[in-house]
């Protein structure tokens, strides 16, 4: 891969984690519907996860015929979801959680409790490349859309030194990614979707958590591969 197609490929990363951030974020309002709607079809990658997830995700878009409908479902399913907001008492799971709260340590510690040192390695993380994440109503740094958007972070500082032509600054800063990929988003995404499918009530959100693992499989075996590359002519 030349150095023109990583940038290609890298800008292209940027704006499917940012995407994916704003999607954990909060709910979805009217514009962005609008435009997820509106978005190109995605062609098949290989990935089941992704495909599947993401054909549950179109078929959901495109049998929308209200905007103003679908944004309440989807923000009532966000706030069952991810905030507990309503959720039937008898949905609680063994350890009495009431939905699928999107923090990382939730699901590492097993004590269904934010903090601790998995969160204390993601915001380490953070100072370490100078990263402050858009906290808003977020409560810890580990919350999925804070990760996702690190990502983007440092994929877009990757491109920054590409098309300045450091070469070097660029594949340190794409160790980093695969790093904090392997480290902490594909550590807890799994457990997070099975949470996702309990309490969501819409493919969309059961799709998007299905797509969401697939890309970062897709991103971390891309990563993999351009890092090994990049070994071997070390060589």
């Amino acid at each position: 891969m030349d150095q023109r197609e990583l940038e290609v490929q890298t800008e292209d990363r940027c704006d499917n984690y940012a995407m994916l951030s704003r999607l954990f974020r909060s709910e979805v309002d009217k514009e962005l519907l609008a435009d997820l709607i509106e978005s190109p079809v995605a062609e098949p990658t290989g990935n089941e996860l992704f495909d599947s997830g993401y054909a549950r995700v179109r078929a959901y878009l495109d049998a929308i015929d209200d905007l103003d409908r679908f944004k309440s479902a989807l923000a009532i399913d966000y706030c069952l979801a991810f905030l507990g907001y309503g959720v039937d008492p008898d949905k609680a799971d063994e350890a009495g959680s009431n939905a699928a709260y999107p923090y990382e340590s939730i699901y590492r510690t097993g004590s269904k409790s934010l903090g601790g040192d998995h969160c204390a390695e993601v915001s380490d993380a953070f100072r370490a490349c100078m990263f402050a994440p858009k906290r808003d109503r977020l409560i810890a740094d580990d919350h999925i859309a804070c990760e996702l958007e690190f990502m983007q972070y440092l994929a877009n500082s990757e491109l920054t030194a590409l098309r300045a032509g450091e070469l070097a600054a660029a594949a340190g800063t794409r160790k980093k990614e695969l790093e904090f990929l392997e480290g902490h988003l594909l550590a807890w995404i799994g457990s997070f979707g099975e949470a996702v499918a309990k309490f969501a009530e819409t493919d969309f959100y059961t799709g998007l958590l299905a797509m969401t693992q697939g890309w970062l499989e897709l991103d971390a075996e891309y990563l993999r591969e351009v890092c090994a590359t990049e070994r071997e002519g070390a060589r």
